[in-house]
């Protein structure tokens, strides 16, 4: 059975959790934002990689690619120690509306998918 570190990087705001699904939501899938809340909920606990697995209700392949997916918005970085079997995440919060709308792929990205209406 593997060790599974998750580890808080950087703090949360009071808008943190509204900036996650105003923003990044219409851009990720929904599997990937549960994945993120359960990462936070586990954030600290000693657990094993298929129980985290378990825990997210996703199978090994959807955990994947739903890691893949917080990884590209830099809202997770994953380690892995192959010769142990460890895994290390590093959550960090999303960035806040200002930042998220002034960064130059995010904003695109965000204006292609939403529109300029929203």
């Amino acid at each position: 059975m593997s060790d599974c570190k998750i580890i808080l990087c950087s703090p949360w705001t009071e808008e943190s959790l509204t900036d996650l699904y105003l923003l990044y939501l219409p851009l990720m899938d929904h599997e990937a934002i549960g994945l993120y809340q359960v990462l936070r909920i586990m954030a600290e606990v000693s657990c094993s990689q298929e129980e985290l697995v378990h825990a997210s209700g996703l199978s090994s392949s959807r955990f994947v690619q739903a890691r893949k997916n917080l990884e590209q918005f830099h809202l997770l970085k994953t380690y892995h120690d192959i010769q142990s079997q460890s895994w290390l995440y590093h959550i960090y919060a999303p960035l806040n509306a200002q930042a998220f709308l002034i960064h130059d792929t995010y904003s695109r990205l965000f204006l292609q998918t939403v529109g300029d209406q929203r």
